[in-house]
């Protein structure tokens, strides 16, 4: 009875922990408090000005943003804690403590395509249709350094999983529940990398919506409005890299120390395969995080594209005023 409450415990710290995450990815997207001042500094960090003709289009759609990642995040919170519960009472204690934050995780990021599935092109209800004078492709809209990031999800979820299955069958120790271990840690390497491929199947209708834009400010606020929906989209798809690639990685350590060192029958092996196992995980979070931070730095990869005509936007003033052709400030 003791041990059971012990995990029970443990299962809602993890859950605990899910909420915090869940918590700060609302806050970062807006929190409570979507007024004025939130706008403006959300223009600043796009570096546009804000048109009154889109003010309200922008506040809909960052709403529209931090809705449903709150409200799927929570709702895959709760599913991942009461599957955990049953995990738990079934007896694989390992698997039940990772459950809520599995839910956290895909319930987020499902989230994140939900809102961007109905991205609203039209941020400005009156607005004309109006085009860039060639087609943009989707690397126009995000960095090399988050492409490099976003393609190296399935192939780090796929490393750590082999690299899962090779601890597990050198572990000195690995016990009649092994295989069982492996095979659900690898349904949820595969699961990571499915979904993965449902977000990336999303990117180019995003990026083909057509524009509606009054003029070359409207234009480029659609420009970015895109480029942030994508960027939720892709981060979505690293934390399934993150989550993928540390599921199999604690299988593996839960078979390389299920038992006492006391016990152990080759403590040298166990803990060589332990250090294998810290560089992989090291080595996937490093592919997965240093990347995308690099490219994230670029907080408006939009304001590369030339406009039909050439304006300088000075996002200081607030204001357009002619330049030379294809630039933006």
């Amino acid at each position: 009875m003791t041990l059971t409450v012990t995990l029970l415990l443990q299962l809602l710290a993890f859950a605990a922990i899910g909420l915090v995450v869940l918590l700060l990815r609302r806050r970062s997207i807006g929190g409570d408090r979507l007024d004025d001042a939130f706008i403006a500094g959300f223009a600043h960090r796009l570096g546009l000005p804000v048109p009154e003709s889109f003010r309200q289009g922008i506040t809909d759609q960052v709403e529209l943003r931090r809705n449903r990642v709150w409200r799927f995040g929570l709702a895959g919170l709760l599913l991942g804690l009461l599957a955990g519960v049953v995990v738990l009472l079934l007896g694989h204690h390992v698997i039940a403590d990772v459950l809520p934050l599995w839910g956290v995780v895909l319930g987020a990021a499902i989230g994140s395509w939900s809102a961007v599935h109905s991205y609203r092109a039209r941020l400005s209800p009156q607005a004309p249709p109006l085009e860039h004078e060639r087609p943009v492709t989707v690397a126009a809209y995000t960095t090399v350094g988050e492409t490099i990031s976003h393609f190296c999800v399935p192939v780090m979820i796929a490393v750590a999983c082999a690299a899962m299955w090779l601890i597990g069958s050198a572990a000195p120790d690995a016990g009649p529940g092994t295989a069982e271990m492996l095979i659900i840690a690898s349904c949820s390497a595969v699961v990571c990398i499915g979904v993965w491929l449902w977000f990336w199947r999303s990117e180019r209708p995003l990026v083909r919506l057509p524009h509606f834009a009054e003029d070359q400010i409207d234009l480029a606020w659609s420009d970015a409005m895109r480029a942030v929906a994508l960027r939720d989209l892709r981060e979505a798809g690293q934390l399934l890299g993150l989550l993928g690639s540390t599921s199999c990685m604690l299988a593996a350590g839960a078979l390389l120390y299920q038992v006492s060192p006391q016990v152990r029958s080759d403590s040298e092996l166990t803990a060589t395969l332990g250090t294998a196992l810290l560089y992989v995980l090291g080595a996937c979070w490093a592919v997965l995080m240093i990347p995308s931070s690099i490219g994230s730095m670029v907080r408006n990869p939009t304001l590369k594209l030339p406009p039909p005509e050439g304006l300088v936007y000075d996002v200081q003033a607030g204001t357009e005023e002619p330049g030379e052709p294809g630039t933006r400030r």
